[in-house]
């Protein structure tokens, strides 16, 4: 019996990657998870037909998959045309007004995919909250967005902000904007 050699003895310990694959959510998905996120997509447009907005818990112990799933979904979701952004509140945990750091995400989303119904929502809602709390009128946050703009604004309503009652009206605005066009309306996944 010989001594293997380095070549043979070399192996790959890297994790797969944690990010989908846009165009390929579930390629990865040895565990055949993606029947979960059928459901909740199923789940989500019953639930878009309702005048209210809904909230679904995904609930299961540590290290079962929760994330896997739902980062999947969401980008499932988003090939598929839908308004949808993945939200971790972990990553955004040391946020004073973690608000804020979700409307960053929110815009985020909007810059990557979302059509101009959903953008004139988010327009007019920003829009709205970047006056209340700063005085500051942005006509264009779409255009403020893209010029960096509206970053110090946002930072500076940070702390000032601190009601919920904003963000429901912020994704009420969205919803609205989307829902004659939406199977499933806009979908905010916060994993946490």
């Amino acid at each position: 019996m010989s001594k293997p050699t380095a070549d043979e003895l070399n192996v790959n310990l890297t994790p797969p990657a944690l990010k989908p694959v846009a165009g390929s959510p579930w390629g990865d998905d040895a565990l055949q998870r993606e029947g979960i996120a059928s459901e909740l997509s199923k789940l989500a447009a019953k639930l878009a037909r309702g005048e209210e907005s809904a909230t679904i818990g995904l609930d299961g112990g540590y290290g079962t998959g929760k994330t896997f799933i739902l980062r999947r979904w969401v980008q499932e979701l988003q090939d598929h045309g839908r308004v949808a952004v993945y939200y971790n509140a972990w990553e955004n945990d040391c946020d004073d007004d973690p608000l804020v750091s979700l409307i960053e995400t929110l815009a985020s989303g909007a810059k990557a995919n979302w059509g101009e119904a959903a953008w004139a929502g988010l327009n007019e809602a920003l829009g709205g909250i970047v006056r209340k709390y700063t005085g500051v009128d942005v006509p264009n946050v779409r255009q403020a967005l893209t010029d960096g703009q509206t970053i110090g604004l946002l930072d500076a309503a940070a702390a000032r902000r601190k009601s919920r009652q904003n963000l429901k009206e912020l994704l009420a605005k969205l919803v609205k904007s989307t829902s004659d066009k939406e199977e499933v309306g806009v979908v905010v996944v916060i994993d946490e």
